[in-house]
């Protein structure tokens, strides 16, 4: 392909080179990322992010402030609380305590405390009737011996049969 003579098709010729200026242009010094930006525009960039930060500190003291409050208020309601626990627990130990529970069985509901302790034994007619829910023969204890009770004689009998009891 040829390159057609801009004297034949109308066109300028070229220009010649301008004159040197006092002013060249210098590649690759220009920073990249940030514009190039007057001391104005950094002064005032500088005093936005100043009254940000201080209403980004107003803004978290205000939410620390609202959490104290949310702190207080249930210290308040565990106060209340513990002021009502206390109470009912002492309730509590008073209608628990064993004169109490004594003193209502024997006036209120006219129970006495047994002269005597007669222990049945099961005999051996009496399991043949059971059949087949009879329970497992007993256990004999490993762990510490029980004390027979005084004036008790059939105490050892009494003693193997409950020994599987609880």
């Amino acid at each position: 392909m040829s390159v057609p003579n801009p004297s034949r098709l109308g066109h300028a010729r070229p220009r010649p080179p301008a004159p040197a200026q006092h002013l060249k242009l210098v590649e690759g010094r220009r920073r990249r990322g940030w514009p190039v930006r007057s001391p104005g525009a950094r002064s005032l960039a500088a005093v936005a992010a100043a009254v940000l930060v201080v209403f980004g500190v107003v803004a978290l003291h205000a939410e620390l402030a609202q959490r104290q409050f949310s702190i207080d208020r249930l210290d308040q309601q565990l106060a209340q609380q513990e002021a009502r626990y206390q109470p009912q627990r002492l309730q509590v130990a008073q209608l628990g305590s064993p004169s109490r529970i004594v003193s209502i069985a024997e006036g209120t509901l006219g129970m006495r405390e047994p002269t005597s302790v007669t222990y049945l034994t099961p005999t051996a007619a009496s399991v043949a009737r059971a059949g087949r829910h009879a329970p497992p023969p007993p256990r004999r204890p490993t762990a510490k011996a029980i004390p027979a009770p005084a004036g008790d004689a059939n105490w050892p009998q009494v003693k193997s049969v409950l020994a599987g009891a609880p």
